[in-house]
C-alpha cells in the first residue's frame, strides 16, 4: 500500500493472501505491510461485467455502465485499518484479526444498490457505506484513503455542504467517523495500490478453501528489526510465510518490490545476506514446506510492476497547432489492431553502427543516405517506413495525440525525464529503417556536432538533394554560426555576433548546460513525469531547454507562423536535419553519463525504467520498447565517433571581480531601498515577465564542506512559472550580476535559461479527457557557480531574471538542495 509517500517502518513488502468467497463479493485482499497497516481491498458493483479492474484507489474511479440516459456507477473501495503500534516501545501486538464473510454479506444489499449522479457523489457514497460497514465489523481504528481531494478537504474542514446533484452528504460522512477510537481520512494517488491493479489485470484469482479468514500475527512479526530495506523485506517474507504455514494455507502468493530478493530466491541462492543476517536457508526451507502441501496449486514470489506511462493506441485523435490549425498525425490504420512484438536486442554478433559527425561524412555516405530518403518519400503513407509517417511519430507523441494507457490524461514526452529515452528510441528505429532500405546493416545516422566549433554551422550536405528543406530561416544558413541560446524575438533587433564571439559564447553555454548546471540527474534529465493526472510535471532538463529548444527555433523558418518545420513540434521531423540534431542530443546523453563516472543508470525509478512506447521497426512490425531497453547503446549495437568536447575546458569567468560586483550591488540596494522583494515568494502579487526582475534571496545553508557539496547540489528554483497561452517564452537568470545588460552565457554570473517551445494540441478525444496544465518551474544547479563568484559563504545573493521572449508570471525564487 502506498500511504502518501510515508513509510512507518523499514521495508515495504507485503504478504498478500487472496480469498475468493462463494457469495457475490468478487474478492477480498488482506495485505500485511511491515509498516503495520492492514488493508482490506473490496470491490463491489452492480452487474460489472466489462472490467477486471480491482481498486487501485481508496474509493476507486467509478465505472460507468448502461446507456448514457441511464448510467450506473459500480463502486470500488479500500478500507485501511491502521493499528498505529508503538513499535519502538514494544507495545503488545493487536488482537486476532477476524473478518466474517457473513458480516459484510449482510450489509451487501445496501452497498450493492448504490446509485449516483456523478463520480464524486459516487465516491462520497462509497466512503459513507464503507464507514458503516467497518463499524458493523467492529473495528476501532481506521485509515480511509481516497483519490478525491475535494472530499478529503471538505471532511477536514467539517464543511456543511458536500453537495453533488441532489444529495448533501457531509452529515452522513462526519457523524459516523466520530464513533471510532481513531479515524483518519487521507488523500492517496489512485495509482498507488499497484498489487491489486497488477493482479487484476493478469486475471489472477486464487482460491483458499475457507470463507472466513482468521489471521493470527506472530509476535516475532511485529518486532522485526533490520539494518537496511532489503533485509527488512526479506524478514517480512519469512515471517509472512511462517504465518501462512500457521494457518495451514495451501496456495500462497508473495509480492515484493525488491528485485534482488526475487532473483536470489528464484535462483536458489544460498546467500541472501544483507546486514547481519543470512536469510536464504530459512527462506528456502519454508518454501519447500509449502510446496509439499500443494497438490494442483502453486507457490510463487512475484515482483509487481507499478503502473507506468505508456500510450493508449486506441485513443489517437485530432490535434491543433499553436495557431489553431487542424492537424491529424494518426496512422491511416489503427495501431491497436496490429500485432505487437516486444523489443529484442540486435544479435551480439551483428556489426556496430558508428555514428559520425555530419561534417566528417564522405560523398559515398551522403549518396547512400540521400537515396534512402528518396525511397522513403516514394513509399505510400500506409507504409510505416514512409518519410512522413516517420515524421508523424514525433507529432503523435509530442503534441498529445494519444491518451495514456491507464488514464484519460494526454500523453506527452517533452519537458520531463522522458525526453532523452523517447528520442533515442525514435532515431534508433529510424536509423534501422534507413539502413534496411539501402541494404546496409552498418548504416548509422550522422550527428550535427553543433557543440564543437567545427560543426556549429548547418552541415553542407543538408543544403542539397533530399536533405534540403525550404522551410528554414534563410539568415541562418551556412556560413552562419548557430546560436545555442537563440531567442528569435530578441534576435530581430539584435546585432549578430562575429563567428569567433558566437563560438566562445556557445562553448561557455555548453559548459553550463553539461557540467556545472547538470550535476544531478533531475537537472540534466528533467522532472519525474509519471502516470495519471497527478503524475504530470513540466520542467525540462538543461539540454532540452537549450540548446535543444533553441536550435529547433533557430533552424525553423522565420516566414512561417510557427517557424515550421523545425520550430514546431508537430512538423519538426519533416526536416532531415532533425535526425542529425537529435543524434547529437543522444550523443550528449552518453557524454553526460560518462562524466558521472559510473555505468549505473542515473535514474533507478521503476516507473521510469518500465515506461514503454511503440515504434515500427525495419520490418514494419509494431514494437513495444521500454526505457530500460535503451540505456546501454552497446546492446543496441551502435556507438559514436570519438571527438573532442572543447566545452569541457570552457569554464566561464566572472565579468566583474566578485568583490567589486557585491559592492556595486550593495550600493544599488541602498540607493533603491532594496532591489525588490527579499522574500522567497512574491505572494499574491506574482511578478510579470515583461521587464527585468531583480530580487535578493536568502540562502538556508552557507559555508558547506566539499563532502556536503558532493552529496547535495545547491539549486536555485524559479517556481510558479505560469504561461497563460501556449507560446514561445524565454528568460535568462543571473546571479550577482552587476550589469546583466552587457553579459551572457560567456560570463560566470549566468546561471541558466528557461525556454518553452509551443506545444500545440488543445483537443481531446472525449470531453472527460484531461489536458494536464500545471505551473512549471526552473531548477538551476549553482554550487560551482557560487564558488566561482566567491559567494559560497554569503547569506544572501542577488538574482536577476531577464525576459527575452513572450510573457508570463512567476510566483517566486528560492533555494533547494538536491541529492
Amino acid at each position: 500500500m502506498c500511504f502518501d509517500g510515508e513509510r512507518r517502518m523499514m521495508g515495504s513488502l507485503r504478504l498478500n493472501l487472496f480469498i475468493k468467497h462463494p457469495w457475490r463479493m468478487p474478492s477480498m485482499t488482506l495485505s500485511l505491510p511491515t509498516s503495520l497497516f492492514q488493508t482490506i481491498s473490496t470491490r463491489r458493483g452492480s452487474g460489472i461485467s466489462r472490467s477486471h479492474f480491482v481498486s487501485n484507489s481508496s474509493s476507486g474511479k467509478p465505472f460507468i455502465m448502461g446507456s448514457p440516459q441511464s448510467r450506473t456507477y459500480g463502486m470500488e473501495m479500500i478500507i485501511g485499518i491502521s493499528f498505529f503500534l508503538d513499535v519502538e516501545r514494544n507495545t503488545n501486538p493487536p488482537p486476532m484479526l477476524s473478518f466474517s464473510a457473513t458480516m459484510l454479506k449482510n450489509y451487501g444489499p445496501c452497498f450493492d444498490s448504490v446509485r449516483a449522479a456523478d463520480p464524486e457523489e459516487a465516491k462520497a457514497l462509497v466512503v459513507i457505506r464503507g464507514i458503516k460497514a467497518v463499524l458493523q465489523v467492529g473495528l476501532e481504528r481506521v485509515l480511509l484513503l481516497t483519490n478525491c481531494n475535494r472530499l478529503v478537504r471538505a471532511f477536514e474542514t467539517r464543511s456543511d455542504d458536500l453537495s453533488w446533484r441532489a444529495l448533501t452528504l457531509a452529515p452522513d460522512l462526519v457523524s459516523p467517523s466520530s464513533l471510532f477510537v481513531e479515524f483518519h481520512f487521507k488523500y492517496i494517488n489512485r495509482f498507488c495500490n499497484f498489487e491489486a491493479y497488477a493482479l487484476a489485470k493478469q486475471g489472477r484469482q486464487q482460491i483458499v478453501n475457507d470463507t472466513k479468514l482468521e489471521f493470527h500475527l506472530k509476535s516475532g512479526y511485529d518486532y522485526a528489526r533490520a539494518t537496511d530495506f532489503e533485509e527488512a523485506e526479506t524478514v517480512t517474507v519469512i515471517r509472512g510465510m511462517e504465518a501462512a504455514l500457521g494457518k495451514d494455507m495451501k496456495r500462497v502468493m508473495v509480492l515484493t518490490n525488491c528485485r534482488p530478493l526475487i532473483s536470489a530466491f528464484e535462483a536458489g541462492s544460498t546467500d541472501l545476506s544483507w546486514g547481519a543476517l543470512t536469510l536464504a536457508p530459512e527462506m528456502s526451507d519454508l518454501k519447500n514446506t509449502i510446496l509439499s502441501m500443494v497438490t494442483k496449486g502453486w507457490t510463487s514470489t512475484s515482483y509487481v510492476d507499478p503502473i507506468v506511462l505508456s500510450p493508449n493506441l486506441t485513443t489517437c485523435h485530432h490535434s491543433l497547432t499553436d495557431e489553431d490549425h487542424g492537424v491529424y498525425c494518426c496512422p491511416p490504420n489503427p495501431e491497436a489492431e496490429e500485432s505487437i512484438f516486444d523489443f529484442k536486442f540486435p544479435d551480439s554478433s551483428s556489426p556496430i553502427r558508428v555514428r559520425r559527425a555530419a561534417h566528417h561524412v564522405d560523398k559515398d555516405y551522403i549518396a547512400k543516405y540521400n537515396k534512402a530518403i528518396s525511397i522513403m518519400k516514394s513509399l505510400p503513407y500506409t507504409d510505416p517506413r514512409n518519410w512522413y509517417r516517420q515524421a508523424d511519430m514525433h507529432c503523435l507523441y509530442c503534441t498529445g495525440s494519444y491518451n495514456q494507457e491507464h488514464s484519460n490524461s494526454l500523453m506527452k514526452i517533452h519537458r520531463s525525464w522522458l525526453f532523452f529515452p523517447w528520442h533515442r528510441m525514435m532515431i534508433y528505429f529510424h536509423e534501422r529503417v534507413v539502413g534496411s532500405l539501402i541494404g546496409d546493416e552498418t548504416f548509422a545516422l550522422p550527428f550535427w556536432n553543433w557543440d564543437s566549433p567545427e560543426g556549429m554551422m548547418i552541415p553542407d550536405f543538408y543544403m542539397n538533394g533530399s536533405f534540403f528543406d525550404v522551410d528554414r530561416d534563410r539568415s541562418h544558413l551556412p556560413p552562419q554560426v548557430a546560436d545555442l541560446n537563440f531567442d528569435y524575438d530578441f534576435a530581430i533587433n539584435a546585432t549578430t555576433l562575429p563567428p569567433r564571439d558566437q563560438t566562445a559564447v556557445n562553448t561557455a553555454f555548453m559548459y553550463n548546460q553539461m557540467v556545472s548546471g547538470a550535476k544531478k540527474a533531475e537537472l540534466f534529465m528533467g522532472c519525474p513525469y509519471k502516470a495519471g493526472e497527478e503524475g504530470f510535471c513540466d520542467a525540462p532538463g538543461t539540454i532540452e531547454a537549450a540548446p535543444h529548444n533553441a536550435l529547433h527555433t533557430w533552424v525553423g523558418c522565420n516566414l512561417n507562423p510557427e517557424r515550421e518545420n523545425m520550430g514546431a513540434f508537430y512538423s519538426a521531423a519533416r526536416d532531415p536535419i532533425f535526425y542529425g540534431h537529435h543524434s547529437n542530443i543522444d550523443r550528449l546523453w552518453e557524454v553526460w553519463r560518462k562524466l558521472r563516472g559510473t555505468d549505473d543508470p542515473a535514474i533507478m525509478d521503476a516507473e521510469w525504467l518500465d515506461s514503454y512506447f511503440y515504434f515500427h521497426n525495419e520490418k514494419s512490425q509494431l514494437v513495444r520498447i521500454r526505457i530500460r531497453d535503451v540505456l546501454d547503446i552497446t546492446k543496441l549495437r551502435y556507438k559514436f565517433e570519438t571527438i573532442d568536447n572543447p566545452w569541457l575546458n570552457a569554464r566561464p569567468k566572472p565579468s566583474v571581480p566578485p568583490k567589486i560586483a557585491r559592492h556595486i550591488l550593495k550600493m544599488r540596494d541602498m540607493e533603491e531601498n532594496g532591489l525588490g522583494s527579499t522574500s522567497s515568494a512574491f505572494g499574491a502579487n506574482c511578478r510579470t515577465l515583461d521587464s527585468t526582475i531583480r530580487v535578493t534571496v536568502h540562502r538556508p545553508k552557507t559555508g558547506r564542506t566539499k563532502k556536503e557539496k558532493d552529496e547535495e547540489e545547491e539549486v536555485l528554483v524559479v517556481f510558479g512559472i505560469d504561461i497563460k497561452k501556449d507560446r514561445y517564452v524565454k528568460f535568462d537568470v543571473y546571479i550577482n550580476a552587476a550589469d546583466e545588460t552587457i553579459i551572457g552565457p560567456e560570463s560566470r554570473e549566468f546561471a541558466g535559461t528557461f525556454v518553452s517551445m509551443r506545444k500545440g494540441v488543445r483537443l481531446v478525444m472525449h470531453k472527460d479527457d484531461v489536458i494536464s496544465k500545471k505551473k512549471t518551474y526552473l531548477k538551476l544547479g549553482i554550487s560551482e557557480l557560487l564558488e566561482d563568484l566567491e559567494a559560497d559563504d554569503e547569506e544572501k545573493i542577488w538574482v536577476t531574471v531577464v525576459p527575452r521572449s513572450g510573457t508570463g508570471t512567476i510566483e517566486g525564487i528560492r533555494f533547494e538542495y538536491l541529492r
